[in-house]
């Protein structure tokens, strides 16, 4: 299943909307059967595993983001050097995020919650099963 996260970060002193696609599984994570002083049983731990980020993309409009970032620095567009520092401003921002990795911006638990809310998430186990024990 696919979750898709959005997030947004401060790069280079520009705040940006960034979004990733990340590909999880509904897994058991439990001991599987066990035996307690002679009582038998099975755990069961079900979550959600982050297996791997698809994609990760900006979302904003870096050039506008930068041009803003500029006027609350007080840097106004009459100056003659203005759409020289927008783009070396873009292009420093574009090289940080194409070296950034995924666990940088997003944490597990805020993928697995987005995994969680999805639409079409159903568990793999039963839910009215009878209990093992009463």
């Amino acid at each position: 299943m696919t979750a898709t996260v959005s997030q947004e970060i401060e790069l280079c002193g520009v705040y940006l909307e960034v979004e990733a696609d990340f590909d999880v599984d509904w897994v058991d994570n439990g001991i599987g059967s066990y035996e307690f002083w002679g009582a038998k049983g099975v755990h069961h731990d079900y979550g959600w595993e982050v297996q791997e980020c698809e994609g990760m993309s900006i979302i904003s409009d870096i050039k506008e983001a930068v041009i803003e970032a500029m006027h609350d620095r007080g840097i106004t567009n009459h100056n003659r050097r203005f759409k020289k520092r927008v783009r070396q401003w873009v292009r420093k921002i574009e090289a940080s995020f194409a070296k950034m990795d995924d666990s940088q911006i997003f944490d597990d638990e805020q993928i697995c919650e987005a995994a969680g809310d999805a639409p079409d998430y159903e568990p793999d186990y039963d839910e009215d099963r009878e209990p093992m024990y009463d």
